[in-house]
């Protein structure tokens, strides 16, 4: 199972649903939107905030949500069990990747990128690829959600440079090449909103889902 959610930030630009959903978080989370001064970023930790409970509801699971976190700041369920989930947001969307195995998922806006950034975070065939590539850019931001979801899959995080493996595009889908992981992962790019690359990373072959984007 791989289910995937999104929240627009923008939603809480409205004061009362900002203030009504503000109040429902924890007060750690409370404290720290609170000492953000940029309306947008509020607005960005909030959604972190809130898509996971209410993600949980519209997937069956009723009670309470108890969240830990691994060596590299991987964040796992303690309650509801046997759930995984991952976290990520970029630009105005936050997403929330939940499966029943391990899982990473990563959101880039796709924006001008200094491509100098290939030639230091990727690996020789993919700075390759991109050079040959007629479109520079949506690559580069393909294989860079893939490397993002794997890392935050495995657990590793920014343990890992994202030039110690290789990714590869090849008959519809993405595959890694990593020379100290011997497990074998799987990656899928997804549907995402116009300007956006999503991709998600498991420990188990899934079937590509469809993002379900919570209106409030």
């Amino acid at each position: 199972m791989l289910k995937l959610f999104a929240i627009k930030n923008s939603c809480f630009d409205d004061d009362k649903r900002y203030e009504k959903y503000l109040a429902l978080v924890d007060c750690a989370r409370r404290e720290k939107i609170r000492r953000l001064s940029v309306r947008e970023k509020r607005n960005q930790s909030l959604a972190a905030g809130v898509i996971v409970p209410l993600a949980l509801e519209r997937l069956g699971f009723i009670g309470g949500v108890e969240i830990a976190y691994g060596e590299h700041g991987k964040p796992r369920l303690i309650q509801p069990e046997g759930l995984f989930f991952n976290l990520s947001h970029s630009g105005e969307w936050t997403v929330a990747a939940f499966s029943d195995c391990e899982v990473g998922v990563d959101i880039q806006q796709i924006k001008p990128a200094d491509m100098r950034l290939a030639d230091r975070f990727f690996a020789a065939e993919e700075r390759e690829a991109i050079a040959q590539s007629d479109g520079a850019q949506e690559l580069f931001f393909r294989l860079w959600t893939v490397k993002e979801s794997y890392l935050k899959a495995t657990g590793a995080g920014l343990s890992r440079p994202l030039n110690s493996f290789t990714v590869r595009f090849k008959g519809g889908g993405a595959s890694i090449d990593d020379p100290l992981v011997s497990k074998h992962w799987y990656a899928v790019e997804v549907n995402a909103p116009a300007g956006y690359k999503i991709a998600c990373c498991t420990a188990l072959p899934q079937p590509v889902p469809n993002p379900e984007i919570i209106n409030l």
